[in-house]
């Protein structure tokens, strides 16, 4: 493999993503839990906010991002894209407008066409995605390089 790939490299979701959620989850559940006290109504609101945070945290520990045995491989919580490194015709980083605000995203272009891999790199850690932009295998252009 060329120059940019030492070993594997795989990208987990960041503790801080993990946090974030937590800490935005955190007051919301304690006013229901403080209200559920008083009035045993209010557990059901407990009970989806909790549901929710779960689902939420759950949602970030099945990102994944595996370069290894020659394939650049992105799990999502349902489904799993995988492109043969040598597949890749070109990447470029670009923003990408999702919902309400744009994500950072890793765009792969197929050298056989069709619909690009796109990776969205928010919850990953800032070194390991540099790590990954730095690898020659991508064929990211110099411009791009952002991380």
């Amino acid at each position: 493999m060329g120059d940019g790939l030492l070993g594997d490299i795989r990208l987990r979701a960041a503790a801080s993503a993990y946090l974030m959620f937590i800490l935005m989850f955190a007051v919301p559940i304690g006013i229901c839990v403080v209200a559920a006290v008083k009035e045993s109504s209010m557990w059901t609101g407990v009970l989806i906010l909790v549901v929710l945070l779960v689902s939420l945290l759950f949602y970030l520990y099945r990102l994944e991002v595996v370069v290894s045995q020659g394939a650049l491989t992105y799990q999502k919580l349902i489904g799993r894209s995988s492109l043969a490194l040598t597949d890749i015709s070109r990447s470029e980083f670009k923003w990408v407008q999702k919902g309400r605000g744009a994500q950072p995203c890793l765009v792969v272009q197929r050298v056989q066409g069709g619909k690009p891999l796109i990776i969205n790199l928010k919850p990953f850690r800032r070194d390991d995605i540099a790590r990954l932009l730095s690898m020659s295998e991508l064929r990211l252009g110099k411009r791009d390089h952002v991380a």
